[in-house]
């Protein structure tokens, strides 16, 4: 049997970093392989483990109306009101659509592969946003968990304090606008469950942040009652 290209995880790598095991694709050359291999071997040997071998099929990508912006059909065949593709209402197209918000907080961001190999977060340049991730290089086995979207305005800047953090799950901004004064905002990521003692809500406390200026901390915290 003959591969067809390199094996990948099911998941992103930073989802199974404290997992023991997790699900592989292997590409095989032909059909004949495939089928030898889960009707016939079945049993895998990877690393000095034995793997269960399932056919699997790629899903095809999804279909998203370019009106309403549903999933599951096309735009030809839509019957719904035209939706602004930006905010989702339905009393404006995208073309006429006058943005109330200048700075989204995102927890959980998608993050993947952008054409030749180019890993990043879902870009909205063309719609006037721009991503700031929360360290200025990520590498390739990693995987942000709080990032932010901005709108360009003359008097509102965003400044990533990568002094203060310069961590994955906890990102922090400093907003001025003036005649106000400066504001943190601190966006975090908690995942108590996976990383324990050396979660993000744990690091938090360890930060240096400003005693003379507004802090606003906001984010998933992932907690919950004991009875859940």
């Amino acid at each position: 049997m003959e591969v067809h290209d390199l094996p990948r995880w099911m998941r992103h790598r930073a989802d199974i970093e404290y997992n023991t095991h997790s699900s592989v694709v292997l590409a095989l050359k032909t059909e004949a392989d495939t089928t030898f291999l889960v009707t016939r071997v079945q049993n895998l040997a990877i690393g000095g483990n034995f793997a269960q071998a399932k056919r699997y099929a790629d899903k095809p990508p999804a279909m998203q109306c370019s009106q309403c912006w549903e999933f599951g059909h096309t735009q030809t065949r839509c019957k719904k009101t035209e939706r602004c593709r930006i905010c989702g209402k339905d009393d404006h197209s995208e073309a006429n659509h006058i943005c109330t918000e200048y700075l989204i907080l995102i927890t959980e961001p998608w993050w993947g592969n952008i054409g030749n190999d180019i890993q990043g977060p879902v870009s909205e340049t063309a719609a006037g946003w721009t991503p700031i991730l929360p360290i200025s290089s990520i590498k390739k086995e990693q995987r942000p968990r709080t990032m932010a979207y901005t709108q360009r305005r003359a008097d509102f800047t965003v400044t990533l304090r990568a002094d203060i953090a310069n961590d994955l799950d906890i990102q922090v901004l400093e907003i001025v606008q003036a005649p106000h004064p400066p504001t943190i905002l601190v966006n975090i990521y908690n995942d108590d469950k996976k990383q324990g003692q050396k979660s993000a809500a744990k690091r938090l406390q360890k930060l240096t942040l400003p005693t003379a200026t507004p802090v606003v901390i906001s984010g998933d915290w992932n907690l919950h009652h004991p009875l859940w």
